[in-house]
């Protein structure tokens, strides 16, 4: 079998089983396969990559690829599947320091007259809050996850419905003031009126529902007042659960079963609803 010539010299090629080799005489490249002669002419082109390793780099580069992208989509769903999305409230009413367990492992502390909130996942979970050693609430309760993520599920856990509550609505942007028509009824002589304004200040908070635990996910801000001032669009609304003293409290819930009240029964339920309807 004959060794091939460079096609630019025609000095011998150097044996190799390349597809492609270099002239040692003039430096020129050649193509040739086997004993096969090269082929010649000035216009001959530079050698081409092998196909084969060209061809591995793409797989290689595919399979990287497709790593990281397994690799993030590992990771978002990871996240997913450990981040909080419900919000715990535990509001301490009482005297003593609280603690805060949730499936049997410590979650926090709530310091007496003050409030908590803890983060944790959604699921069938047992909440227990100890004081000095002493179960003081143990319930197993299935924490809901939220209809959308960015918006966590809320509950309130009271222990001993020590302490009570009152909700109200808060317009930011435009808004149109409502109507009050409860001041259009005809009052017969002056305890009808007192009696007609005795109620109109008792509806003018709204009261929650004492329990232990609630459910309070309708709420944009639990035990903490609504901001000044919030962005989004023309108009927006927030609703917000706060603290009342179970003595005001009590007060304003009778109020509304009073049909006989006195003057002084008045001026004393406004003196405590009057704070209540102060907003930001």
């Amino acid at each position: 079998m004959s060794t091939p010539n460079c096609h630019q010299c025609g000095q011998p090629l150097p044996d190799s089983a390349d597809l492609s080799r270099r002239c040692a005489a003039c430096g020129a490249w050649n193509i040739a396969r086997g004993g096969a002669a090269p082929s010649s002419g000035a216009g001959a082109r530079a050698p081409r990559k092998p196909v084969l390793g060209a061809l591995w780099q793409r797989v290689v580069g595919a399979l990287v690829l497709l790593v990281l992208v397994g690799l993030v989509g590992g990771g978002v769903a990871l996240y997913r599947m450990l981040r909080s999305d419900v919000q715990l409230y535990v509001d301490n009413g009482g005297a003593n320091a609280l603690e805060v367990r949730i499936d049997g492992k410590p979650r926090g502390q709530v310091p007496a007259a003050s409030h908590v909130r803890i983060d944790c996942r959604s699921g069938d979970r047992l909440i227990e809050v100890i004081d000095g050693g002493a179960v003081v609430y143990s319930g197993r309760h299935t924490l809901q996850a939220p209809p959308k993520s960015d918006r966590p599920s809320k509950y309130l856990l009271n222990p001993g419905k020590a302490t009570r509550y009152h909700t109200y609505q808060i317009e930011y942007g435009f808004a149109l003031p409502m109507p009050n028509w409860g001041g259009f009824g005809m009052a017969w002589g002056e305890e009808d009126a007192r009696r007609r304004k005795y109620h109109q200040i008792a509806e003018k908070v709204t009261l929650f529902p004492a329990s232990e635990w609630a459910d309070v996910s309708q709420f944009d801000h639990v035990l903490e007042p609504a901001p000044a001032e919030v962005q989004g669009n023309l108009r927006e609304t927030r609703r917000v659960l706060l603290r009342v003293p179970t003595a005001d409290y009590e007060l304003i819930a009778g109020a509304r079963k009073n049909n006989k009240p006195t003057q002084a029964e008045v001026e004393e339920l406004e003196r405590v609803v009057a704070p209540l309807l102060q907003r930001p």
